[in-house]
């Protein structure tokens, strides 16, 4: 079933059962969108479902408390609306993750004393950085990922990969592209 803008602004408005029928139509109608934002920002599904249903529920108070306006331009403004939030909030989000996922020198020396057999007091912090820099992005963020914690599935799912093993070889060729680096520099 699909409602149209101005159904939704009513049922919503009239509370109780009604509107939490119509969040449930909503959250049927748009569901497609969760998939286009997670591929658009690369993030894990799961994650956009939860700012896709807080988007509605940000329409829901906005209806409520009076502030949502019909705009004349707009084909379908509560359309129009839980995209401007849902995107406000992936963009976000992403941008959280990639903090997340900024290279850390800790991060790396911690990672190359497990996969190095070079004595951490004669791996140089600078070359460490500028080795790991050296590496491709895919490179870069496939070890990040990995140094993060996140699963073989998550891995793949956030590099664009098929599956856990193709991350996981993607992984351990990124490891010899690193160590290949560090040796060329003379580690």
């Amino acid at each position: 079933m699909s409602l149209s803008c101005k159904k939704i602004v009513e049922n919503l408005q009239k509370g109780g059962k009604t509107r939490d029928e119509c969040i449930g139509t909503i959250y049927k109608q748009f569901l497609h969108l969760v998939g286009r934002f997670s591929k658009k920002y690369k993030l894990l599904y799961e994650l956009v479902i939860n700012e896709y249903v807080d988007s509605i529920l940000v329409l829901d108070t906005y209806v409520r408390d009076g502030r949502f306006e019909f705009l004349k331009s707009s084909k379908n403004p509560c359309l129009n609306f839980i995209l401007k939030t849902l995107k406000n909030k992936c963009k976000n989000l992403a941008r959280k993750e990639g903090r997340r996922n900024t290279i850390k020198l800790g991060d790396v020396a911690a990672f190359l004393e497990a996969t190095t057999e070079t004595p951490d007091s004669a791996l140089m912090y600078e070359d460490l950085l500028d080795a790991f820099n050296d590496l491709d992005e895919k490179c870069k963020k496939i070890l990040m990922d990995w140094l993060s914690g996140y699963k073989m599935e998550e891995i793949a799912e956030r590099n664009d990969l098929s599956n856990k093993n193709a991350a996981r070889v993607s992984k351990s060729r990124c490891l010899k592209k690193l160590k290949e680096i560090l040796r060329n520099k003379g580690y």
